[in-house]
């Protein structure tokens, strides 16, 4: 008669280790063919000012989908992909998690917390938003991995924390988001793109 709770037990036990379904296979997204050797791995500590003066580790967000987001407010693309980004939030909700790291690009000029809030809000980021001071994380994540085109670049990883896919830089958004002639490639380019993102998150949110 002891044995029933013991196997009881055994039973919940391996109910809850059955492994859930695979994740999609990592992906490159852009305009450019850089970074693959970083896909399927884990990234380094995202290690940047966040404006509520908390530490914020990735592994706080670990068995959630997390965009991370490079941008600034000197450059358009960064912008016209704003838009894409609380798109994107808004349709996958508590699904996705963003966090957006300013980078400053004028050299010699230190943006204050206050000043980057406000950058934020103009662009539409009412989410997680960091400073990368001197750009180091930047640098660890990708700069360093070799030759690459942009800046604006941005991670999704998956709720295993590893890096499932990465938009190279450049712009990415819905046809309807941005004017045709505000858009700096074709409006059917950023569109493939932010749809590929779009594809990804689900996927990776099921």
């Amino acid at each position: 008669m002891r044995l029933l709770p013991v196997l009881l037990l055994a039973a919940c036990s391996a109910e809850r280790a059955a492994p859930g379904p695979p994740l999609p296979a990592p992906v490159l997204i852009g305009k450019v063919e850089e970074g693959a050797e970083m896909l399927g791995t884990k990234p380094p500590p995202l290690d940047v000012e966040w404006l509520d003066g908390e530490a914020h580790p990735l592994e706080d967000d670990r068995g959630k989908v997390v965009l991370v987001r490079w941008w600034t407010d000197t450059c358009p693309l960064c912008a016209n992909s704003a838009k894409a980004v609380a798109a994107l939030k808004a349709k996958h909700g508590d699904r996705l998690v963003v966090r957006a790291v300013y980078h400053e690009k004028v050299r010699g000029r230190r943006v204050d917390a206050a000043r980057a809030a406000d950058m934020a809000r103009d662009v539409g980021f009412p989410y997680l938003v960091g400073i990368d001071r001197g750009w180091a994380a930047l640098r660890r994540w990708w700069l360093d991995g070799g030759r690459r085109s942009y800046t604006s670049v941005s991670f999704l990883l998956g709720p295993d924390g590893r890096v499932a896919a990465i938009h190279t830089g450049g712009e990415f958004h819905a046809r309807d988001q941005v004017a045709a002639d505000a858009c700096l490639f074709t409006p059917e380019a950023c569109a493939a793109d932010y749809e590929a993102l779009d594809r990804a998150i689900a996927a990776l949110a099921r």
